[in-house]
């Protein structure tokens, strides 16, 4: 313009789209074998949610921003592998429950109504009654080295190795076969057992007769209703044969 002598500066701006961050991705799916159980959203080693499993084993985690998201079952080893969310997109990780268990069963001979300690790595794990059957069993056990001991005596058995799904037994003895009794019951059944054993096995050695033969003809019959006659014969009659040879 040769009229007028105006100067002008222009500025150019370079305009920057908006960044739009996501967090519409969904990860969902099921664990069968686990309802009722604590579901964790992990991303990466951070929870970042958490929700109870519904009563069909499904769960829902939504308004997720992109990153690695895995889901693992709490008070389990299950976990998903990681899976990468762009912040719209849905996973769904499918996993199931296998729950192993171990179990230990046995038997208290005498021992109905009385208190079995279940311990591993002596720390008491759990208790339980001995049932009128004298059974009891502790289940649901953890991999461990585990002992059964009955409360009030030093009967204990030995240590069993659980790898969280096998089944051990355990059987254990009342000390003294039982409750307390009266005199005569016991003279009865404890000391002229005794005497009978002793008797016939001091008779052998003296006649020169073998061992085994005279625990064979070992007559105490009458005496078979005693708990744990069976276990306890033989180990009796043998014991005082020994005995009775070494006077």
């Amino acid at each position: 313009n040769t009229l007028f002598h105006h100067s002008f500066n222009v500025t150019f701006v370079k305009a920057q789209a908006a960044v739009v961050v996501y967090r519409d991705s969904v990860v969902y799916g099921v664990v069968r074998g686990a309802a009722g159980r604590t579901v964790t959203l992990l991303r990466g080693s951070e929870a970042v949610a958490q929700q109870p499993l519904a009563a069909d084993g499904t769960f829902r985690f939504a308004d997720l921003a992109a990153g690695d998201y895995a889901v693992a079952v709490e008070g389990t080893p299950l976990r998903s592998a990681p899976t990468t969310m762009d912040g719209q997109r849905q996973a769904r990780p499918d996993l199931e429950l296998i729950l192993t268990e171990s179990v230990i069963t046995g038997r208290v001979r005498n021992g109905a109504d009385r208190t079995v300690q279940l311990t591993r790595d002596a720390a008491e794990v759990a208790t339980a009654t001995v049932a009128s059957d004298e059974s009891y069993r502790f289940g649901g056990l953890a991999a461990g080295v585990y002992r059964v001991a009955l409360v009030g005596t030093q009967a204990v058995s030995d240590a069993m190795t659980l790898d969280g799904a096998n089944t051990a037994t355990a059987d254990l003895v009342v000390p003294g076969h039982g409750a307390p009794t009266p005199l005569a019951k016991a003279q009865k059944e404890t000391r002229d057992y005794l005497l009978r054993v002793r008797n016939h096995m001091k008779k052998a050695v003296d006649a020169g007769v073998d061992m085994q033969v005279a625990i064979t003809t070992l007559d105490d019959s009458d005496f078979a209703y005693l708990p744990v006659y069976p276990e306890l014969r033989g180990p009796n009659a043998n014991r005082t044969y020994l005995e009775v040879e070494a006077e």
